[in-house]
């Protein structure tokens, strides 16, 4: 079994509770992208995945950044999860070093080490 295809449909869900509020927001409805994974057998499988800006994809990023995982994707054996999940992880590498995650707001950045003076 290899995967043929992989589509991506938008999707908004409206909450049970239309004032819903977090810290940073009031929301309504949870947006996002229903992603169908197609394989030459006629299987389907189902995901979601949420549009959060607070995190880092809008609704108008989310699609680009789906799409961008498709070549790594098709063509696989749907089963071979780790390894997928392995090539997905380091197509998110930059030149071979991880991306370093941002401080958190008010967070204080880490000091950088002096270099030890030489003690000749």
């Amino acid at each position: 079994m290899i995967v043929e295809d992989v589509a991506i449909q938008p999707c908004e869900m409206p909450l049970e509770d239309k004032d819903w509020k977090f810290a940073l927001a009031s929301v309504s409805s949870a947006r996002g992208f229903v992603v169908a994974i197609r394989a030459d057998s006629g299987h389907i499988g189902y995901g979601y995945a949420p549009a959060i800006p607070h995190m880092g994809s809008t609704f108008d990023m989310l699609p680009k950044e789906l799409e961008r995982f498709k070549p790594i994707v098709v063509g696989k054996d749907p089963f071979a999860v780790e390894a997928i999940l392995q090539e997905l992880d380091a197509s998110l590498v930059g030149e071979g070093e991880p991306i370093e995650a941002p401080a958190p707001r008010g967070s204080r950045p880490k000091a950088q080490a002096e270099p030890e003076a030489d003690a000749g």
